[in-house]
């Protein structure tokens, strides 16, 4: 599966150790390093996704939901956790950063609604312009 880095994380017992061919259990120490490296291609701008997967029991109803319409087996905690993506943003030639830029200039109050971590958000509107690096977050 593949999704929001800190839920699919929250999710995985174990993670592949490609070095030795393994898999091992996630301890805290490890799973400290794999937040900070969430947190740092956060703060680059990445949209950061993890991947992980778990096997499947031959008699697992994989259409199965919960009382609140989510599948169950999404809601295992035992995924082997595979590693991180990071997808760069790219902008529309400059015409959303330009925009909002003429807005703020011109007394328009903003506001950048998104569904990134923090960290992502601020560095994305670090460089279109619309924050400065010093500027305190609102």
């Amino acid at each position: 599966m593949k999704g929001a880095a800190e839920d699919i994380l929250r999710a995985c017992s174990h993670m592949y150790d490609l070095f030795n061919s393994a898999y091992v259990e996630l301890d805290s120490d490890t799973r400290s390093r794999i937040i900070e490296e969430i947190e740092s291609m956060g703060s680059k701008g990445y949209r950061v996704l993890a991947l992980a997967f778990r096997n499947l029991e031959t008699d697992e109803d994989l259409n199965a939901k919960d009382a609140d319409g989510i599948y169950e087996i999404e809601t295992k905690q035992e995924f082997i956790f595979i590693g991180l993506v990071g997808l760069e943003y790219t902008f529309d030639s400059g015409h959303i950063c330009n925009t909002v830029v003429n807005c703020r200039d011109n007394g328009i109050k903003w506001r950048l609604v998104s569904g990134e971590s923090r960290s992502t958000a601020r560095a994305i509107a670090e460089k279109c312009g619309f924050i400065q690096p010093n500027d305190p977050d609102n």
